[in-house]
């Protein structure tokens, strides 16, 4: 009779587990799509990288209802400075120190052996974030192309 009632207690106790898991990622906001441009837009691998080095988001009132404390590169890189509203139009400018920038490109570019494939490429680096509390804490997320150029070594 124990073995039976600690079986229906672990089995209840699994599905519930199982069911809040099931609920909790169905209840999941949504983000928000942002479009995202980098100035500059282009980068030589062999060169220092600007700093501040720009990241361009808008969609619809976004400047205004962003929560600057939220806004990330990559999911791990924060803004090196507070963000702005653009002086025309309705763009949130946000600078991110050019070095991690740097650091979040390396992955994404193709390699042999441990050494950077001569080329140029396109590279998409992800900004996300969320609106303030008070508009409802809302998630925000997209991606912006830097073209990224690695010079052959010097003979």
């Amino acid at each position: 009779m124990k073995t039976k009632l600690l079986t229906l207690v672990l089995a209840t106790g699994l599905l519930a587990i199982i069911g809040a898991a099931f609920f909790q990622t169905m209840a999941q906001i949504p983000a928000l799509p942002i479009n995202v441009v980098f100035d500059p837009k282009g980068y030589t691998w062999n060169g220092l990288p600007p700093s501040p080095w720009y990241a361009e988001i808008w969609r619809q009132k976004v400047q205004d209802k962003a929560d600057y404390s939220s806004i990330k590169l990559e999911g791990i890189y924060l803004p090196s400075a507070t963000p702005y509203p653009a002086l025309h139009g309705p763009r949130l400018i946000i600078p991110f120190n050019g070095e991690d920038i740097r650091v979040a490109l390396y992955p994404k570019l193709p390699t042999h052996m441990g050494i950077l494939v001569p080329g140029t490429y396109k590279v998409s680096l992800i900004v996300s974030g969320a609106l303030k509390p008070e508009f409802g804490g809302t998630p925000f997320e997209g991606d912006g192309i830097i073209t990224v150029t690695i010079l052959p070594p010097p003979p």
